[in-house]
């Protein structure tokens, strides 16, 4: 129930504190992440793919971005160095979604 769910989570933070992480799951919103997913193929492609899932990983678990929503997709894309209109029209065009959904990013998870 709620009650274990607020348990876990703040068991969960502590240990991440511990660890030197800031986890942050009040502030974290369910988001489809395809897109995400999609945009981590384009970060490997141009080498960019560590500094494009920290990237993630910290606006989903600390910041509570919307990490399925386009325009913030591109918006952290360019803080690591991706060209913004290139991802936007990579993301538009579907580009990425063949590797996802056959699970060749399974390493950038």
């Amino acid at each position: 129930g709620p009650e274990q769910a607020e348990a876990i989570i703040a068991r969960v933070s502590g240990e991440a504190a511990g660890a030197g992480l800031e986890f942050r799951m009040d502030r974290a919103l369910r988001s489809n992440t395809l897109l995400a997913h999609q945009l981590l193929v384009l970060a490997e492609q141009r080498g960019l793919q560590a500094e494009m899932k920290e990237r993630l990983l910290a606006a989903y678990f600390t910041e509570g971005r919307a990490v399925g929503e386009l325009d913030v997709l591109v918006e952290l894309a360019a803080e690591v160095g991706l060209d913004a209109d290139e991802t936007r029209a990579f993301l538009e065009q579907g580009q990425g979604r063949n590797q996802v959904s056959l699970g060749h990013t399974a390493n950038l998870r």
